[in-house]
Order: C-alpha cells, then structure tokens, then sequence
C-alpha cells in the first residue's frame, strides 16, 4: 500500500507506517498565490514552469514477497 502525502509524516501516524509519495502541496499553492497576486497586481508575468519534486518515502507497508 502507498499513499500520497501533503503534510511530511501523514503515514507514519498508522500501522503499519505507510509507504507514501510526498508532494509538496504548501509549497504549490504558495507558488500558484504568489503568481496570481502578480497577476492581479498588474505585474507582468512571463510564462514559466515550476518544477516541485515527489519524494518516495518508504515505511513498513512495502515489502519484497
């Protein structure tokens, strides 16, 4: 079993300790408000990409059968 973590450690708190994919949701949307308020400030806004990298955590719901 694998979840997929917003907050570090969501999956450590059950048992078993679940292995997860962490995604870094707090710092997305602060991206995505800080974008918009440029937007809604006038500022010019060039076209760009953030790039957020998953983290794979591994716990005690994976194992090698």
């Amino acid at each position: 079993v694998i979840s997929v973590e917003h907050s570090r450690n969501e999956g450590a708190v059950l048992y078993p300790r679940v292995s997860a994919m962490y995604v870094p949701a707090q710092a997305m949307g602060a991206g995505a408000a800080e974008l918009l308020l440029d937007y809604i400030e006038g500022k010019e806004i060039a076209e760009n990409s953030i790039e957020y990298e998953p983290e794979y955590i591994e716990r005690d719901s994976i194992r090698r059968i």
